[in-house]
């Protein structure tokens, strides 16, 4: 079982979470500014002057990517994202933009970051609590996975391995 703990302590956890907290409410403002932004756009024909139109809103930038992917861009780039928008925000003749349609993505989007926002605060109350849980948990498993001889070690540690887990 592979669980890289780098977090020994409280502060250094909570250290963690408040920066990524920080970083969502980054990408709430953003997603704030997109709102008002995109009505004035409805019925546009999309093209390239779109994303520099975008591109000049205050620490947003957008590329092509889908249809556009607009990103935070004072951050690198695997925690830049703030709204990813594919062709389905057209209209039916698939050549304009439909105010309605991203206007739900956007709000999407928002229900996602306050969720993320609202489990780093319960994080931040009783993360460390559960984090110590997980360590005994893994300390007990190292225990008795030692217990086996070592050919039989060796032929069950992919059994043993907890799959998909990223995490500590």
């Amino acid at each position: 079982m592979y669980m890289y703990t780098d977090y020994d302590t409280r502060d250094k956890l909570n250290e963690y979470l408040n920066r990524e907290k920080k970083l969502l409410q980054k990408k709430l403002v953003g997603l704030y500014t997109l709102r008002e932004f995109f009505p004035s756009l409805h019925g546009k024909i999309y093209n390239v002057r779109i994303r520099k139109a975008i591109a000049e809103l205050p620490g947003l930038g957008c590329i092509e990517r889908g249809l556009m992917e607009i990103y935070l861009d004072d951050e690198g780039y695997n925690l830049r994202q703030v709204l990813h928008l594919n062709r389905d925000i057209l209209d039916e003749s698939g050549k304009r933009l439909d105010n309605e349609k991203i206007q739900a993505k956007i709000q999407e989007q928002l229900q996602e970051y306050r969720k993320e926002i609202a489990e780093i605060d319960q994080d931040l109350l009783d993360g460390w609590e559960r984090f110590q849980e997980i360590l005994n948990i893994k300390q007990y498993y190292k225990r008795l996975f030692n217990k086996f001889s070592y050919p039989l070690r060796q032929n069950l540690q992919e059994d043993f391995y907890v799959k998909d887990y990223f995490g500590w």
